[in-house]
């Protein structure tokens, strides 16, 4: 059932409760029950009674299981049609619409009840049948005349105008189905940009809270000319600070490995500069969390970044563990802090090689 069939059958609920139990009363105080000894033939009355029953019975069957007629209402239409019409034809003559035509009160209802989740044409050209039946029925057996047609319009009042009254509230709470089901899918369409705005601002603020503690500073420097852009140090903090850039551009990219990902766009930085950088891989490793990644390649990268003419990078994963090893060419560099919560890093410097290593065991991954 998708999901409009199932705000109008939300909807029609109660009401089609309420035609049940219409439809059950009607039949159960019909007067064929009374007047047993008037009817000749009574077996076709009989007949006629005992399918209505079946398809009251077989609603009320499926009410409780909370499904549909779906195709099983046209043959049982049929079958409504035929009762009527069996139960009309058989009937003395004069009886039509009378006390002891207890069918044309009863089909109505029937009708309703197989017809409640369709369009009101539908039961309009249902009862519209039934009462060319029995208007046909009665002017052939009492000989037609004024007094027939004004008994057949009066009973018709009642027999039909109330099922059709009912046809037409079951199409307006339909229509206003239709309108709140369109209506909450706009609702979790409205909230679903929202949360995929909140989530796209949320990360975006992350990823620049970073670059607010030494890129801005070191950008701002440079544009009041309080740092000297030809002095070793700051060209050394901008290339790390242009690696961490890189990196945060590469972190929003969709890749099967983003942690290699990310530190082949910082070799990229540096090859740029005309280091010559070997990149190798050993192992395999679920992708780490974004604050993993981060502290695995925060010092790695500055060693990457500050290299004079070569670097080897090379991540390697274990059962349990995973690192990011950087020898360079650079001498001894400021390395960022590192949590010791989320990842442990060791350097040795000799000579003028740095080595750098970011190791991260799994099972102190963050959540």
């Amino acid at each position: 059932m998708s999901g409009l069939d199932h705000t109008v059958a939300r909807f029609l609920g109660g009401l089609r409760v309420a035609v049940l139990v219409i439809a059950a009363t009607v039949l159960a105080t019909a007067s064929l029950l009374r007047t047993t000894d008037l009817h000749r033939p009574l077996w076709t009355q009989l007949a006629a009674y005992c399918a209505f029953a079946a398809i009251v019975t077989t609603e009320l069957v499926l009410l409780v299981r909370g499904r549909s007629w779906g195709r099983a209402r046209w043959p049982a239409l049929v079958v409504a049609f035929a009762a009527a019409a069996t139960s009309a034809v058989t009937l003395h003559s004069g009886a039509a619409t009378g006390a002891l035509d207890w069918a044309y009160g009863t089909v109505g209802w029937i009708g309703v009840l197989l017809l409640l989740d369709r369009p009101i044409g539908f039961l309009v050209g249902f009862l519209a049948c039934h009462e060319l039946l029995t208007v046909t029925t009665m002017v052939l057996g009492s000989g037609g005349g004024e007094l027939a047609a004004l008994n057949a319009a009066v009973a018709a009042i009642g027999a039909l105008g109330f099922p059709f009254g009912t046809g037409l509230g079951a199409t307006a709470l339909r229509a206003l189905a239709v309108t709140a089901h369109r209506v909450a899918e706009e609702a979790e369409d409205v909230r679903a940009r929202d949360a995929v705005g909140a989530a796209v601002h949320r990360r975006r603020q992350e990823r620049f809270a970073g670059l607010a503690a030494t890129t801005v500073p070191l950008l701002t420097g440079l544009a009041e000319r309080r740092l000297d852009p030809h002095d070793s140090g700051v060209r050394r903090a901008c290339a790390i600070e242009a690696a961490r850039m890189r990196r945060l551009f590469a972190e929003t990219d969709e890749v099967s490995d983003p942690l290699t990902h990310e530190l082949a766009t910082c070799v990229d930085v540096a090859e740029r500069r005309g280091v010559l950088v070997e990149l190798e891989t050993s192992g395999t490793w679920a992708t780490p969390p974004l604050a993993v990644r981060r502290a695995l390649t925060d010092a790695p990268l500055a060693a990457l970044a500050t290299a004079v003419t070569w670097a080897r990078v090379t991540v390697v994963g274990t059962a349990g563990s995973l690192s990011v090893d950087v020898v360079a060419d650079c001498g001894p560099v400021d390395l960022p802090a590192a949590d010791p919560a989320v990842v442990d890093v060791e350097t040795i410097t000799e000579g003028g090689l740095l080595w750098v290593r970011a190791h991260w065991r799994t099972e102190r991954s963050p959540r």
